[in-house]
């Protein structure tokens, strides 16, 4: 329905549209925008398979520590190992953010630019 919605209000045909609240039925103009494949993945939600409640972390039992990462061109990227999943998530907020521009999500967890910016990570031969 949201290809339906772009060629009536753009009088052009898009091969991908994302919605950028996540909801497929909200087909109202300002919810859609042109995107590529993996632009859309970008824009995804948390797995229901996630078991840290943070979208890019994960425990790294090895270090004992929380792993952020992100998925790059299809390649997962290690961005680090933190004491807490909150501090991995800002980090892979902040990676997000400069690297998936507007189609960045955050998992549906609010993160401010200040917050992100702060985050250290550990080395991972620590």
């Amino acid at each position: 329905m949201g290809f339906e919605a772009w060629a009536i209000y753009y009088g052009e045909f898009v091969p991908l549209i994302d919605h950028k609240n996540l909801v497929p039925s909200e087909n109202w103009i300002d919810n859609l925008r042109k995107a590529t494949h993996s632009q859309n993945q970008h824009n995804r939600s948390l797995s229901k398979n996630n078991k840290s409640g943070f979208k890019g972390v994960c425990w790294h039992a090895q270090n004992r520590k929380w792993r952020a990462y992100i998925v790059v061109n299809w390649k997962q990227r290690h961005l680090g190992l933190f004491d807490t999943p909150e501090e991995a998530h800002l980090a892979y907020c902040k990676a997000a953010d400069e690297l998936h521009g507007l189609f960045a999500n955050h998992g549906g967890i609010p993160v401010t630019a200040t917050e992100a910016a702060n985050c250290e990570p550990h080395d991972l031969a620590a």
